[in-house]
């Protein structure tokens, strides 16, 4: 770690004032010229920074309308299956409707994607040391079976949740939809 020390003292010392970097005599004739290009041509990346920065962009934009129909769905599911978390009609509390466990149920089913991803990619860590790019088609096939049914699922998130009749398919819907 030493050895960068003397540029990272450079790095410091543009830091403070980088409109006069002319003025360091730190610096050499070749950085003087990369910061000088950094200025004049602030846009002139690498295609590659380029693509990362689009990807991640679409990656982001599809993460959330993912979880906006997550939170969609949480507006529905829980009273279908039986296990509402709130009280229903304007804050009346319906009598034997246990919404401390129930709110644990609703919890426990929304972190399905999260505990999915965490279990899941274990084993497909093993099975790309034994078989590359198994992971990805397996990893491909199941995003397909929980996005393809997105007309018949509006409010569902996965759309194919609206094929799950119970809470435990619900649930293991959820739990393998963004591993």
């Amino acid at each position: 770690m030493t050895e960068h020390i003397p540029l990272l003292k450079k790095g410091a010392l543009v830091a403070q004032d980088p409109p006069a970097f002319e003025q360091i005599d730190e610096l050499d004739d070749v950085e003087r010229d990369a910061l000088r290009n950094e200025v004049l041509h602030k846009w002139r990346q690498p295609v590659a920074l380029y693509f990362t920065v689009i990807l991640c962009s679409v990656g982001a934009a599809v993460q959330g309308w993912d979880q906006t129909g997550s939170n969609g769905a949480n507006l529905s599911w829980p009273v279908a299956f039986g296990v509402p978390d709130t009280p229903v009609v304007k804050n009346v509390r319906v009598p034997g409707v246990d919404y401390a466990r129930n709110s644990w149920i609703v919890g426990v089913v929304n972190a399905g994607p999260y505990l999915g991803s965490a279990f899941m990619s274990v084993p497909f860590f093993q099975l790309n040391a034994l078989l590359p790019n198994v992971d990805v088609a397996v990893a491909g096939a199941l995003t397909l079976s929980t996005t393809t049914s997105d007309v018949v699922g509006p409010y569902s998130s996965p759309p194919s949740s609206a094929f799950c009749p119970s809470l435990v398919q619900q649930s293991l819907n959820r739990g393998h939809s963004f591993s």
